[in-house]
């Protein structure tokens, strides 16, 4: 950690440090210290979606689904053909049980790229959209 904190008072890549610290904080269990972390990386680099999405994913664990998918277009505002973030997004709207966004959500992920269709199929968070025709249509079953 002496080196992440290091890292983060240098100058260059500084949201890049302040990015895997909180990678390393919530790998460690530290969710809020990754929390603070994520938002770092963001004040110092604001287009840096990675880490906007990293903090969503990280909001989803801790059952915070809106705060967490308005990270998410957060980070598709600054790029919008992020697919990680389509994907993450539609699991975060079917933790809230909203069928429509998830569907939506999933599509676009997967006009992006293709393998999310095998990775909706087995993500537990989608499982509750298995017997939906659209959702089978779009992951390929």
């Amino acid at each position: 950690m002496q080196a992440f904190d290091k890292a983060t008072t240098l100058s260059g890549n500084v949201h890049e440090a302040w990015n895997y610290k909180g990678y390393v904080f919530e790998e460690m269990g530290k969710k809020q210290e990754a929390l603070e972390s994520y938002t770092r990386a963001v004040q110092v680099k604001p287009d840096f979606f990675v880490a906007l999405n990293n903090k969503g994913l990280l909001l989803d664990t801790m059952g915070n689904h809106k705060e967490a998918i308005e990270e998410y277009d957060r980070a598709l505002k600054i790029k919008p053909d992020f697919d990680a973030a389509w994907f993450n997004k539609a699991c975060a709207y079917a933790l809230l049980s909203n069928e429509e966004n998830t569907l939506v959500s999933l599509r676009r992920a997967v006009e992006l790229n293709p393998q999310f269709k095998e990775l909706a199929r087995k993500n537990p968070d989608l499982v509750i959209f298995g017997n939906n025709p659209e959702f089978k249509k779009l992951v390929g079953e």
